[in-house]
């Protein structure tokens, strides 16, 4: 039985930024999608001092927002959630508790 291929959402409308991460990670077997393939919400308020706070508030916000919503359209595939502020960039591991940066 296949393996569903992973789906990463970039959180950001940045289509630069969006590029540099593909680009990065095109040797890495995963789907690409970026907030314009979402529903457009609200930005959140980045309220972190440091860098890693705000990448990390901004992955956990699109995650319970956008990706969540990217979740149901699509029960079977598995969708992470990045999210970068000044070029750290944090993921949320779909259903987890914690983050990676």
């Amino acid at each position: 039985m296949a393996r569903d291929l992973l789906t990463l959402l970039v959180a950001t409308t940045n289509a630069d930024k969006a590029r540099e991460i593909a680009h990065l990670l095109r040797d890495v077997p995963v789907s690409l999608l970026t907030l314009a393939d979402g529903p457009a919400v609200a930005e959140p308020v980045e309220t972190g001092d440091t860098f890693e706070a705000n990448a990390r508030l901004k992955a956990e916000y699109y995650d319970r927002t956008v990706a969540e919503l990217l979740r149901a359209a699509r029960p079977a595939g598995r969708i992470l959630t990045g999210a970068e502020d000044s070029g750290l960039l944090c993921f949320r591991p779909q259903g987890a508790g914690e983050l990676l940066a």
